[in-house]
């Protein structure tokens, strides 16, 4: 590739760069070749199939080449598409969602009688027994002014079979939407890399994920809405679903926009490799870091707004009625999904489709017939599983690479639990109302936002790899977890009072937004070239594919102890392992230098056939 480098500041959009991938694929007959091995199994492409990459439409010469350097306007929409994105994860998923399921469930669990508490009864005239909650143990029944006891349990029955108490079936539900996560990346992942299908695909997963996220604004708005609980658990575990698939590709964006940087480019005549690998990994760092900080960004304004729309909606009173606060909680997830749809749109019209090579097989021709049209769709959905499974029986070639998807697991779940847990006990066993919630919710990602900035600002500094960055934050995120271990002593401590919850909070979001950015950037230099989308599809279904793990095991605990405090034994163990297993069991360099024999060995190329020296990508 030619091209005159200027400085970024500099640089203007322009159109001069497009060229068609044809051009792009005009030299490479041998890696076209290669990539017939990847599909020799009749039943997904036959030989003549497989010659479709000669075949491509005349439209798709206007498509930008996936060797363009990286604009200014390309690099803030998909910066902008994180802001579009992100306060689904940090407003909906992790906050509003499973509090609406709970509250949802609890008022149906009581057949939607209208209950006074404690302290809603009058003074003078009040009644006992009645339920009131104790700072640390939740829900009690008080006989008299200064006794209480263990309030009986409340179920709803869920599939109409399995009674559940509310807080285990919003726990349930999540688990259960991110196995229907892990199905949809294996099913569609892939196919991304195929064409322009990475950005296609992002744009109508998005749109339908932002659809999904208002429809919870259609709950009707009565006192008897706790009738279509189990609506606000459908919902949610769709526009969960289709949440994670659009993160799956939007991360393979990630290398492509890192190796064609121009700061990465302008090194690319450059003798030292040594120089290279240390530009990339800046560049590889800062983009993804900056992505995150611009969520976290989009989901502290989303948090404000939602503020403004539980006060209008009478939400934060403390005298507000159950069918008032489910109100205002669907109206958030309305605008949240408003605010995505919008900054779909917009971003998703600015970002280049950087296209990979064809798919291995033809499109059907206008007058196929039903059985020929059959057979292709078959094997669109087929290629990921393909692909996947093909990647799998690859494993012993990348070991570097799936012992840290195996950490991932592991620790990509601790942190799930905490995000959508954490809000659950705050609210059931700290007596946290409306507006306490609101407050750490809104401080999380706040705190997340200048977390990313310190930690990529202690990488800069003193250089270090992103392996040893990942085990930095995930030894101090552990201080949470063991400070809730407290609670099996008789100190009075371990989230036993409120405003422990608020030493969980800064925590948890310090190391938040560190450990995305550089867990992304480590498996990113794991992976081979070639097969971004794949393998972050991998990626989440590692980290999804864990989520429903911590969840199911709070929901055991809850169920068999009425507590939640054992919880902590797990994060404890999910934070601690995982940093150790990282210390003994990762080399990133060496597992760089394994993704690109891989990528080498298996053909799949995406410039014509060039090879660089490992550090290039």
């Amino acid at each position: 590739m030619s091209s005159r480098i200027v400085p970024f500041e500099q640089m203007e959009d322009s159109t001069d760069t497009q060229r068609a991938y044809s051009t792009q694929m005009s030299g490479a007959s041998t890696a076209t070749a290669g990539t017939s091995t990847e599909f020799s199994d009749p039943s997904f492409a036959t030989e003549n199939d497989l010659n479709f990459a000669d075949q491509i439409p005349l439209q798709q010469t206007k498509e930008k080449s996936a060797d363009d350097v990286v604009t200014k306007t390309e690099l803030r929409a998909w910066y902008g598409y994180d802001v579009a994105n992100s306060p689904y994860s940090q407003v909906v998923i992790s906050v509003f969602a499973p509090l609406l399921m709970e509250l949802m469930a609890d008022v149906h669990s009581n057949d939607g009688a209208a209950e006074l508490t404690c302290e809603q009864q009058d003074t003078e005239t009040k009644v006992y027994p009645c339920r009131a909650c104790v700072e640390g143990r939740g829900d009690r029944l008080f006989t008299n002014a200064n006794t209480h006891t263990e309030l009986s349990r409340r179920r709803v029955m869920v599939f109409g079979t399995m009674p559940l108490d509310p807080i285990s079936y919003a726990s349930l539900t999540i688990s259960i939407s991110v196995i229907f996560q892990a199905l949809s990346y294996v099913t569609f992942g892939a196919l991304a890399d195929f064409g322009s299908n990475r950005l296609v695909m992002l744009r109508r997963i998005a749109v339908l994920g932002a659809l999904s996220t208002m429809a919870f604004a259609l709950i009707p708005a009565g006192k008897d809405n706790h009738r279509y609980w189990e609506v606000a658990g459908l919902l949610t575990i769709v526009s969960n679903v289709l949440f994670g698939l659009s993160i799956v590709y939007y991360n393979a964006f990630l290398p492509l926009i890192a190796n064609m940087h121009p700061d990465h480019v302008a090194m690319k005549d450059e003798a030292v490799q040594d120089f290279k690998f240390v530009v990339h990994k800046r560049v590889q760092n800062e983009v993804s870091s900056k992505g995150f900080i611009y969520g976290y960004g989009g989901g502290v304004v989303m948090l404000l707004v939602s503020g403004l729309i539980l006060l209008a909606s009478g939400a934060l009173a403390s005298d507000a009625k159950p069918h008032v606060i489910v109100n205002g909680y669907k109206y958030v997830c309305l605008v949240t999904g408003i605010w995505w749809l919008v900054g779909t749109l917009a971003c998703t019209a600015y970002m280049h489709p950087r296209p990979g090579p064809p798919l291995p097989f033809k499109t059907p021709e206008e007058d196929a017939d039903v059985l020929e049209r059959a057979r292709y769709y078959w094997r669109v959905a087929s290629v990921g599983w393909a692909s996947t499974f093909r990647t799998f029986q690859n494993i012993t070639q990348l070991p570097q690479t799936f012992i840290f998807l195996i950490i991932y697991f592991i620790y990509s779940d601790t942190f799930s639990t905490i995000a959508s847990v954490g809000i659950l006990y705050a609210r059931t066993q700290l007596c946290l109302g409306p507006l306490h919630l609101f407050i750490i919710a809104t401080l999380v990602p706040f705190i997340a936002l200048f977390g990313s900035m310190f930690w990529l600002k202690i990488s800069n500094l003193y250089n270090f790899s992103n392996q040893r960055m990942v085990i930095m934050i995930l030894t101090t995120s552990a201080l949470a977890p063991a400070w809730g271990l407290l609670s099996f002593t008789s100190t009075g401590l371990g989230f036993q009072q409120s405003w422990e919850v608020y030493i969980l909070t800064v925590l948890f979001g310090t190391c938040l937004g560190g450990l995305q950015s550089f867990s992304r950037t480590l498996f990113s230099n794991l992976m081979p070239k070639g097969y971004e989308t794949e393998f972050f599809g991998i990626y989440e279904i590692t980290d999804k594919g864990s989520s429903w793990l911590g969840p199911l095991i709070v929901a055991a605990f809850y169920e068999g102890t009425g507590s939640l405090r054992h919880a902590f034994i797990y994060l404890f163990l999910g934070t601690t392992v995982p940093a150790l297993l990282l210390h003994f069991f990762i080399t990133e360099d060496k597992g760089i230098m394994m993704a690109q024999t891989y990528a080498l060995n298996h053909g799949r190329t995406r410039f014509g056939g060039v090879t660089q020296h490992p550090f290039h990508w």
